[in-house]
């Protein structure tokens, strides 16, 4: 079983958001960040490998596991600049 985590920064804030494989990408889309087919980059985790890909959003990425479950991880730019500073 897997969850995926949605990482914003607002304001120097984060701000995550956790969704489930069945509204992970309407949920996303509402949000303006388009499907982008599924993530085939044979570098990644095998965790990663059929997991969505976003327009706009850095991931698929491991989140780890958080009771017994994989997440999955997508940052906003914003989030990814404040992360990765």
């Amino acid at each position: 079983m897997q969850v995926y985590m949605l990482v914003d920064c607002v304001d120097g804030k984060f701000i995550t958001t956790r969704l489930n494989a069945s509204n992970v990408i309407p949920a996303l889309e509402v949000r303006g960040y388009a499907y982008n087919g599924e993530n085939r980059n044979a570098y990644h985790r095998p965790e990663l490998q059929g997991q969505p890909r976003f327009r706009g959003l850095s991931g698929p990425m491991w989140g780890g596991r958080a009771n017994g479950e994989i997440v999955i991880r997508y940052e906003t730019p914003e989030a990814c600049r404040v992360l990765s500073t």
